[in-house]
């Protein structure tokens, strides 16, 4: 994981993804992201439906997670998945605000 790696200038061209649960999500999670819990029994489904030319950036609590999305997303045939680490991290390289608590 590269922590403290760059933030991205044009974030409006990737897809944030945060594959914490529900329940997280609801708690605080990054302005635009979408939710897709990787606990959840259609994870996989739900990932397969996404446009695998696009870009994505996938963070969650720690950077654990986000780790193991990204691996099976590679794996489905995703071009641009990158794990972007803890929800703070993710915040502060993607320069966005949090809808909720404090990231």
């Amino acid at each position: 994981l590269n922590q403290g790696g760059p933030v991205f200038a044009d974030t409006n061209n990737m897809i944030i993804l945060d594959v914490r649960t529900p329940e997280e999500f609801s708690d605080t999670h990054i302005q635009g992201a979408k939710n897709y819990d990787i606990f959840s029994a259609n994870f996989k489904d739900q990932i397969s439906k996404l446009d695998k030319n696009k870009t994505y950036k996938v963070y969650c609590r720690s950077g654990n997670r986000s780790g193991q999305a990204e691996q099976l997303m590679k794996s489905m045939g995703f071009k641009d998945v990158e794990n972007i680490g803890s929800v703070a991290e993710a915040a502060r390289r993607l320069n966005k605000k949090c809808n909720g608590k404090t990231c």
